[in-house]
């Protein structure tokens, strides 16, 4: 279930992020588009001015202007102007002397906040970088791009000469996108937009607040892009985001249906595989039962998951079991190495048996338990049947034994233990699986005093040695067995050949270490002392 969640947010996530990412990407793609057209526009008509600035000052307006050019001729060259049909724009013709008095209007209105905007260009801008370019805004509110150049004769003013753009001429088709456009000065005075949504105030100049790149205004969101056309000309794009909230909506469905889905489909799947692995699992068990009859039957699983897995490893460990009993009766006098192998692969068919029987009934009502049995069982499994190492550290082992304990714990419900071990000597090597025949001991044996077990293992130092203790409360254990185990012609006879296998094991790797039983009422104690 937890999966399914992690996977719901993931998907979430994702829808999320690919669809306001692709929402935002495409308005981006059609502001910049938009900024490329108009910027390309503006371009062509200030060039277009430019030229024609620079050529008529240089001839027809230095003439006006030094008296040899009647008004009457002046018109006749700028109607000309005028009549070209490379540019549809009206421009006003403003022509000075170099005393900046005005001689010459187009338009013939007597604009005095006009000339004197002009002469405060003249005095505040040095002329020689060329054509100056400056919004203004008309006593008839209009809304205007002035190009102002000096005319000279021999370096020498003699002039200045404007014409100035009335921005409603200023391209008149609008976007298909429903992007809009200003076009303003640095002191926020407009030339040309194609709506007045952002432009306020008595002059008319643009908002501030459309210069954020995301912005809310009375509850409607737009997003902008700015971009500078030429020095102190900017021009800023802008859209509203109407499509949001339908964006917004669609999302939740999409994601409610995903949810949905992967519920429907977590469920569903969460019970076949409870379906196949109670299946599974009683197929191994009878499997086992099969192997108990006859030795040399061999697991049959071909189900692709961890129990095919499971099924592998029990048939490596029962090859390894057969292959290890068949040296043991031709090699009877088989030296220490291969003596303390074949000790070391020995392993309780019958706890396998009881385990394998236990994950089948907990499949039934508990399948998270089913599951931490069968990874326990199967972390034993792998373990006992490693051939890489026949030592082990005493923290590894012990990691081992508590996986035991584990599976005994839930077949056992009274059953407790306790672990304890002094850190110093985690690292301390013993023969593999020593400890485990110790347990499997006292459990055999105590649970047939009592339901009600506790086992402890006690793992510590002792001067130069290394002392593990195995206690158990089942019962204890009578004096003429203990001393039959405790003596040094103890031989692998009936019972305890647990014990037998684990100090045998003990001193073929630390011969000068002890091995001894004590029992004390209803307490049994295995005490090990290593000494290397």
């Amino acid at each position: 279930m937890i999966s399914s969640l992690v996977t719901i947010l993931l998907a979430t996530l994702v829808i999320f992020g690919g669809l306001f990412g692709y929402y935002y990407y495409t308005i981006n793609q059609e502001s910049s588009k938009e900024s490329d057209r108009i910027t390309k526009e503006y371009r062509s008509i200030t060039n277009y001015l430019d030229e024609n600035l620079n050529y008529y000052s240089e001839t027809i307006f230095a003439r006006y202007v030094e008296g040899d050019l009647t008004d009457r001729t002046l018109y006749e060259e700028y109607y000309r102007l005028l009549s070209r049909k490379e540019k549809n724009i009206r421009i006003r013709l403003l022509l000075l002397d170099s005393n900046q008095k005005l001689l010459f209007d187009s338009e013939k209105k007597e604009d005095i906040r006009l000339v004197h905007f002009i002469h405060t260009i003249i005095n505040n801008n040095s002329m020689e970088k060329g054509v100056i370019r400056r919004t203004f805004f008309t006593p008839q509110k209009e809304h205007t791009l002035l190009s102002l150049k000096e005319i000279k004769e021999d370096s020498n003013i003699i002039g200045y000469a404007a014409f100035l753009m009335n921005g409603n001429d200023f391209l008149q088709d609008s976007s298909e996108n429903g992007t809009q456009y200003i076009i303003y000065d640095n002191y926020s005075n407009v030339f040309a937009s194609s709506s007045s949504h952002f432009i306020n105030g008595f002059l008319e100049k643009v908002s501030s607040k459309i210069l954020d790149d995301k912005l809310t205004i009375e509850g409607e969101k737009y997003y902008s892009e700015k971009r500078l056309l030429e020095p102190n000309i900017n021009l800023i794009v802008y859209k509203k985001l109407d499509s949001l909230s339908i964006l917004w909506r669609f999302s939740f469905i999409i994601i409610t249906i995903l949810i949905l889905f992967l519920l429907l489909f977590s469920r569903y799947s969460s019970k076949k595989i409870a379906h196949n692995n109670s299946r599974y699992v009683e197929f191994i068990s009878n499997e086992m039962k099969k192997v108990t009859d006859n030795k040399n039957y061999r697991f049959k699983v071909e189900s692709n998951d961890e129990f095919q897995f499971l099924s592998e490893n029990i048939n490596q460990m029962l090859d390894e079991l057969e292959i290890l009993n068949q040296n043991n009766l031709s090699l009877v006098k088989e030296n220490s190495i291969s003596e303390r192998k074949m000790l070391e692969a020995q392993f309780n068919p019958h706890f396998l048996y009881n385990t394998l029987e236990t994950i089948r009934i907990a499949t039934y009502y508990d399948t998270d338990l089913a599951n931490k049995l069968i990874l326990n069982l199967n972390t034993i499994l792998r373990y006992s049947i490693s051939k890489t190492e026949d030592v082990a550290t005493i923290k590894t082992d012990i990691i081992y034994i508590e996986n035991y304990l584990g599976i005994c714990k839930e077949r056992f419900e009274k059953f407790t233990y306790e672990v304890m071990i002094d850190q110093q000597i985690e690292e301390f090597l013993i023969p593999k699986l020593l400890i485990l025949p110790l347990v499997e001991n006292s459990m055999k044996y105590g649970f047939r005093q009592r339901t009600d077990l506790h086992l402890n293992i006690e793992i510590g130092k002792k001067e130069k040695s290394v002392l593990i203790k195995v206690i158990d409360n089942g019962g204890g254990i009578d004096n003429e067995t203990l001393e039959k185990v405790n003596s040094d012609v103890f031989k692998k006879n009936g019972n305890h050949h647990g014990l037998y296998n684990a100090k045998r094991r003990l001193l073929l790797m630390y011969p000068n270490s002890t091995f001894q039983i004590e029992s004390f009422g209803e307490y049994t104690i295995v005490s090990i002392e290593v000494k290397e």
